[in-house]
Formats: C-alpha cells, structure tokens, sequence
C-alpha cells in the first residue's frame, strides 16, 4: 500500500514540474513577442527599426454590406459559351441567388427550358445549396443523367412527377400532434364572479 501512495506522490510531482516549466516556457516566449513588437514600433528595446506605425484600419463593413458587394460582383460576372457559359453556370447562378434570398437574374431565368425552371423550383434548400456548389463537371453529369448529386432529384419529368407524388403522400400522412377540442354548440357560457 505504501508503494501505490509513494508512486502517486511521484506522479503529481511530475505534472507540477511539467506545469511549472510549461508556465516558464509561455512567460518567456510572451516576454519576447512584447519586446519584438515594441522594437517594431520605434521605442522598446531593439531601438528603431526603420518601419512606419501603420495607419489606422477602416472601420468593419457590415455583414449585408459585404454580401451585398459580394452579390453585385457575381452579377457583373458573365461567362462567355467559349469559356464555360453553356448554360450550367447559369444553373448555379440561380441556385445560388435563390438560397442568399436574392432575385435571380432575369436574362438568367429566360435561357431556362421549362423543366429547368420547374426542377429548380421543385428543389428544397438544401438541394439548391448543393447544386449551387458543387463542380460543374458534377453538375453537367447530373443534369445529363448519368451521375446524380447525392441527396438532388434528377432533372426529369419521371423524377419531378415521383417527388411532387411523394411530398403529396407525407403531407397526407402528418398529423397534429393534439387536436383542439371541438366546439359542440355555440352558446357562450355565462359568466358569474364572486362577490
């Protein structure tokens, strides 16, 4: 029983030698940061490095506002039929307007065939997200039937129309979880309060 207390002295003596050298290793390498940093700057004890202090940084641009540059530069983006414009891109390009909450373009949705703009409409968000994001060679190959998009339907009047049949049996199948109770007549209760 002795050995078991002894060799767990010894254990935590260890760790706190580990943890008092670790502690030792980080206040150095801090006191060293600060002193490069500072010798940096013109003061401190490197003397002057010959750098400018930086000017200060504008201030953060907003979330919406980067999303709406961001936005705009994809839109300004077009992508002749020699280097890709075949009308794919033009796929994703709405995938991906419609899942940031933006309009598609409206030169965009007029070079869809009907069965691209049902398809694109039939898919739920999760979907659109992956179509707008994969490759295009991924793309090309699903819309061709030859290899689907995991987890996206199949661009084709069977696969539409076995979708829309299946989507209609679910909501068919969903329940409320509780029903309301049913009103039997329409007489209104009288009301007494206590005096």
């Amino acid at each position: 029983m002795k050995s078991v207390f002894s060799a767990i002295a010894r254990a935590f003596r260890a760790m706190a030698t580990t943890m008092t050298t670790a502690w030792r290793y980080c206040r150095d390498t801090g006191r060293w940061i600060g002193e490069t940093v500072a010798s940096i700057g013109g003061g401190g004890v490197g003397g002057d490095a010959g750098y400018d202090v930086p000017e200060p940084l504008e201030p953060a641009r907003s979330v919406d506002q980067l999303l709406a540059d961001a936005n705009a530069l994809v839109k300004e983006i077009s992508v002749p039929p020699a280097l890709g414009g075949d009308g794919y891109d033009r796929i994703q390009r709405i995938a991906m307007a419609i899942n940031v909450g933006d309009e598609p373009a409206d030169e965009d949705i007029a070079e869809l065939s009907e069965l691209q703009l049902e398809w694109i409409n039939t898919l739920e968000p999760g979907m659109r997200f992956v179509v707008g994001n994969c490759r295009k060679d991924e793309l090309v190959e699903h819309m061709r039937g030859r290899k689907g998009l995991k987890g996206v339907i199949r661009c084709d009047e069977a696969s539409l129309q076995d979708w829309k049949e299946a989507v209609a049996r679910d909501n068919d199948r969903i329940r409320p979880m509780f029903s309301l109770p049913e009103i039997v007549s329409d007489e209104v209760p009288e009301l007494r309060y206590a005096v």
